[in-house]
């Protein structure tokens, strides 16, 4: 029985391949080596960008689940760590690697922390239980790779000017100055309306200084965005 299963295995993986539609091949850890090697050979894939060995279900659960959405390139299959660096394994089947000193959210943890961490069940970011880190593939994007981080920062300074521009325009309809808002200076609020990337209490400041909780403010904020 099992050899018919793997033959049939085989056709499929050659069939989908033929037609361009062989993504990857996702093999358990205990399956026969002839086996892979075969596969491998009849579905002409390469090893290591298109084949993932796995230990069992959760890892191409995820892979699956992520391939459905259509967010295989967001989300993560597997993580491993080793020799001082992450290994991130996308259920695009894309490797990252990720050098530890790289991640400033891991910096301080002892070894034995550092190999504590599980993968989120839809794949969506790698916990660290013990110290609530959570890390998902943008992080690890922006550590490894120049072009994408250069971009995130373009989009990240973008909206920080949209926000700050519209801050400074529903200011300006509810006729209060800059140096209208108590508990924060001029130069503050000139800063934070150029684009300087305001902390929490001090968006309570300027909410409190429209009269508005700090939930009204970022929506009234929010809804002028779209619009300067």
């Amino acid at each position: 029985m099992r050899r018919l299963q793997e033959a049939a295995a085989l056709e499929a993986a050659s069939a989908a391949n033929r037609a361009h539609r062989l993504r990857g091949l996702l093999i358990r850890q205990d399956v026969d080596p002839e086996f892979i090697a075969a596969m491998l050979d009849r579905a002409h894939l390469r090893l290591g960008r298109n084949v993932l060995v796995h230990k069992g279900p959760p890892v191409p659960g995820r892979i699956i689940r992520a391939w459905e959405m259509g967010a295989q390139n967001e989300l993560i299959a597997e993580a491993a760590l080793s020799g001082g660096r992450l290994f991130v394994l996308t259920c695009a089947l894309e490797q990252l690697e990720v050098r530890l000193g790289q991640l400033p959210a891991l910096a301080g943890l002892a070894d034995k922390d550092l190999g504590a961490f599980d993968v989120s069940p839809d794949g969506s970011y790698i916990h660290w239980p013990r110290h609530d880190i959570h890390l998902d593939v943008d992080a690890f994007r922006y550590a490894t790779d120049p072009a994408w981080r250069e971009r995130a920062d373009v989009q990240r300074i973008t909206h920080d000017k949209r926000f700050g521009a519209a801050a400074a325009a529903f200011r300006e309809r509810s006729g209060l100055r800059q140096s209208d808002v108590p508990g924060l200076s001029e130069r503050q609020v000139r800063r934070i309306e150029a684009g300087s990337l305001p902390r929490v209490e001090t968006l309570r400041r300027l909410a409190r200084a429209h009269g508005l909780e700090l939930s009204a403010y970022l929506a009234r904020v929010s809804e002028l965005s779209a619009s300067v």
